[in-house]
């Protein structure tokens, strides 16, 4: 191969390189997109915790009146208001949190009806937090996906890299040795008058 058809084909790679670096451009410019929306998802689910802390807060008070109203329950009472305040301090485990509710309040089920309808609208909003945690875990699996598409690209246009790093060595190493030996020849050529 001459030196004119390495260097052609070195400018080929080289050009082959350069497109696929403006497609992995192009591509985290999608990423940085997407990450905008999950962005923007993170602060619905701020919302929405926002309004089952109100919700939470109105159940301690509807819990105070029935601890007022209902002396013969007082000490199942003062499990439920424990923890509702455990609720109200551990917003991350809401949907723990629920349940536990749940259960200690079906204990008082008959005699508490307006803490039952409050739980069902905390209920409602826990669903629609899942809902809104499953779109963003599937987003989330997508990015994952793209971002194992562009570090094989990346290990990929290394290695071509090397590749070509060690093809133009060689290329100036065979150039330097092509010099020597025509100054080689050229010495000869002066000593035997040639």
């Amino acid at each position: 191969m001459t030196n004119e058809a390495f260097q052609q084909l070195v400018i080929e790679k080289l050009g082959q390189l350069e497109t696929g670096l403006l497609g992995v451009k192009s591509e985290l410019g999608e990423f940085h997109s997407e990450l905008s929306e999950v962005k923007s998802n993170v602060a619905g689910i701020k919302d929405e915790l926002s309004e089952v802390k109100c919700d939470v807060a109105g159940i301690k008070d509807e819990l105070s009146e029935v601890k007022s109203d209902v002396t013969g329950i007082k000490d199942e009472l003062s499990e439920v208001k424990s923890d509702v305040t455990g609720i109200k301090d551990e917003l991350s485990e809401v949907k723990s949190d629920v349940a536990g509710i749940k259960d200690e309040l079906g204990e008082v089920k008959s005699d508490v009806a307006g803490i039952k309808n409050e739980l069902s609208e905390v209920k409602n909003d826990v669903t629609s937090i899942k809902t809104e945690l499953k779109e963003i875990k599937t987003k989330l699996d997508a990015v994952c996906q793209q971002t194992a598409v562009l570090t094989e690209f990346k290990t990929d246009t290394a290695e071509q890299f090397a590749e070509i790093k060690e093809t133009l060595s060689f290329v100036l190493h065979k150039e330097l040795e092509n010099e020597r030996d025509l100054y080689v020849l050229k010495m000869k050529q002066a000593k035997y008058g040639l």
